[in-house]
């Protein structure tokens, strides 16, 4: 910009010189100041030519409309039509481009770009920005309303009745070992707490007296009883102890012998239980209805932080781990640097197939933005230093031509 500032007024001053040196040498008489009158003179009419027609292709020459002139103007649709035509068909054709892109290494490109120590920590801060920003996004959602439906949506179609089935199956065994001892240290705590020992022995006189009253004679063991009751004799408070202590050693036992008959009724109740629910119609009701109850109940907001909170700094290294990784890869394994760089060249090529009609709106569009002033002024600043050497060069080369006029009319006629 600052060379054609220069040059533009270089022009203007060799010009001006040409003029007054065809007025200093206007009257001159010998043989040498008329030469020099030849060359200003020619060297004026030259440079005045170039002018009018260099300033002719941006505007009217004096701001006077004279014909064929501010050639730019006039005809920015015709460039236009003529800057696209040689960039949709000459410079940037289909095949131009086609031909480009298949003998593009996209992989190896794209390999030096990811594993660039700047890029990495640029990628990485753009993906895990993406996740924070759909978390985000999902939170906002406060009821997560569509996030529950599509839930229990899916819960309805699915059949949970065969991979139930599978999994129970596959692990009955050490799911009936947990519940056989979950039930045994339940029933070991009750037989071993006060509640059970004065419940029983609340039931043990209903019991006896219920069965005496089966026998003939009841009324003799009846009165038995009664006095052993009166005398202390039958102390139901040290029976149900009793009882409850050999239950519980039964129970003892049967804790660490899977063969204890109290274990394998316990395992012969859990398949009936298991049997019976695998098999039954409500399996899929059941199931989905648990779901959508727990559905309603769980806090998204809060679960997305908590598990985002956890996840969030092994989330950002295995991020920079996978660039990193994957940008290795790329570099060294053939296939799957072939295999990136077809599905590139697939999705290229379909852009250049379906939008090489944009190159032209896009230029359209741009051009059309400017307006004539300033598109004459960008296009003379970038040539303008070229048409100012023209109209310098016009003076001179005028100039020469005029001494040649000169030697000839003087002395070779």
């Amino acid at each position: 910009m600052k060379k054609y500032m220069k040059m533009s007024y270089m022009a203007p001053i060799s010009l001006a010189a040409a003029m007054a040196g065809f007025i200093l040498t206007l009257k001159a008489q010998n043989i040498p100041f008329r030469l020099l009158h030849s060359f200003f003179e020619a060297s004026m009419v030259g440079g005045l030519a170039d002018w009018f027609a260099v300033v002719a292709l941006f505007r009217h020459p004096f701001n006077i409309p004279i014909p064929h002139t501010s050639i730019i103007k006039k005809n920015r649709g015709r460039i236009t039509d003529g800057i696209i035509d040689m960039l949709e068909n000459q410079w940037l054709t289909k095949d131009a481009l086609q031909n480009k892109v298949e003998r593009f290494d996209f992989a190896s490109e794209i390999a030096k770009i990811i594993v660039r120590h700047e890029n990495i920590k640029l990628i990485d801060d753009f993906a895990f920005g993406v996740i924070n920003d759909f978390l985000e996004k999902m939170k906002a959602d406060n009821e997560f309303t569509e996030v529950r439906r599509a839930v229990k949506n899916h819960s309805k179609m699915i059949n949970f009745k065969e991979p139930v089935n599978a999994f129970i199956n596959d692990n009955f065994v050490d799911i009936s070992s947990k519940a056989r001892q979950m039930i045994l240290n339940e029933a070991e705590g009750l037989l071993n707490s006060d509640e059970a020992v004065e419940f029983i022995a609340v039931e043990i006189p209903k019991i006896l007296k219920s069965y005496i009253e089966k026998f003939p004679n009841s009324e003799v063991i009846m009165a038995a009883v009664n006095f052993g009751e009166m005398s202390g004799m039958l102390n139901y408070n040290s029976i149900s102890r009793e009882i409850c202590r050999g239950a519980s050693a039964e129970i003892l036992n049967a804790k660490d012998d899977v063969n204890h008959i109290i274990s394998q009724k316990i395992e012969s109740a859990l398949r009936g239980i298991t049997n019976e629910m695998l098999n039954g119609q409500e399996l899929n009701s059941n199931i989905s209805q648990i779901i959508n109850s727990s559905v309603d109940k769980i806090n998204f907001s809060d679960l997305i932080d908590n598990i985002w909170q956890k996840l969030s700094p092994k989330v950002r290294i295995n991020i920079s781990d996978a660039i990193i990784d994957y940008g290795n890869r790329l570099k060294q394994d053939d296939e799957l640097k072939n295999n990136f760089n077809v599905w590139a060249k697939d999705k290229v090529l379909v852009i250049i197939e379906e939008k090489h009609s944009e190159i032209s709106n896009i230029v359209r569009e741009n051009i059309a933005k400017i307006n004539d002033d300033e598109l004459t002024n960008q296009i003379e600043e970038k040539v303008g230093e070229d048409l100012q050497y023209i109209r310098l060069n016009g003076a001179l080369v005028g100039g020469l031509v005029g001494v040649l006029i000169f030697i000839i009319k003087n002395f070779l006629i």
